[in-house]
């Protein structure tokens, strides 16, 4: 996640923050290229990726917090958030793997 303090915003409350963008990442880790449609959640799977698909706008005030995945129970999928907010989701295929160590 990255936080951008707006500057063109002015509050009444010179101890408030005017305002701020955040951002959530979300691309490979080899060559930063985009996985999934974030610029446009509506644009079907055949439209290409591009760089703008490597973030989407976190709406709250203040600096976001760390990206925290969720591994929801009887689920394929893996949910990530940021503060409260499901920002994404990986719907790749999981397996549950036990070990132990002999």
């Amino acid at each position: 996640t990255t936080y951008t303090p707006v500057t063109d915003q002015v509050s009444d409350d010179p101890c408030a923050p005017a305002g701020s963008i955040g951002r959530f990442y979300r691309m490979k880790v080899q060559d930063a290229r985009p996985v999934i449609h974030m610029s446009d959640p509506d644009a079907n799977s055949s439209t290409p990726l591009v760089r703008d698909d490597r973030s989407s706008t976190i709406v709250r005030h203040g600096i976001p917090g760390p990206a925290t995945i969720v591994f929801p129970k009887d689920s394929n999928s893996v949910d990530i958030y940021v503060g409260q907010k499901r920002v994404s989701e990986i719907g790749q295929n999981l397996n549950r793997m036990l070990w132990y160590a002999q």
